[in-house]
């Protein structure tokens, strides 16, 4: 039986990619303090910074305002982007 979903953003990362594993876990955020549609971006690399544009899964485009590395060990996000979208 697998494990229950404990939140949202956790299900929608469940159902876009199963259970392989990736390389970061980003949580996406708008500059007002709400999730991003999508709220999450997989990468194999953490080589971002503030300014750089990026493509989601889902083919929206964004840029980061802000990148957020310091999260706590019970989050299971490499970071949290501030994001703004670019379409």
């Amino acid at each position: 039986m697998p494990p229950a979903r404990t939140n949202d953003i956790e299900h929608t990362l469940e159902d876009a990619y199963g259970s392989a594993p990736v390389g970061f876990r980003s949580l996406l955020v708008l500059e007002r303090g709400t999730p991003a549609d999508p709220a999450a971006f997989l990468s194999a690399t953490s080589q971002r910074q503030a300014g750089d544009p990026f493509t989601a899964g889902d083919g929206s485009r964004w840029r980061v305002l802000a990148i957020e590395s310091n999260l706590s060990d019970a989050v299971e996000f490499d970071a949290l982007w501030t994001v703004e979208p670019l379409d």
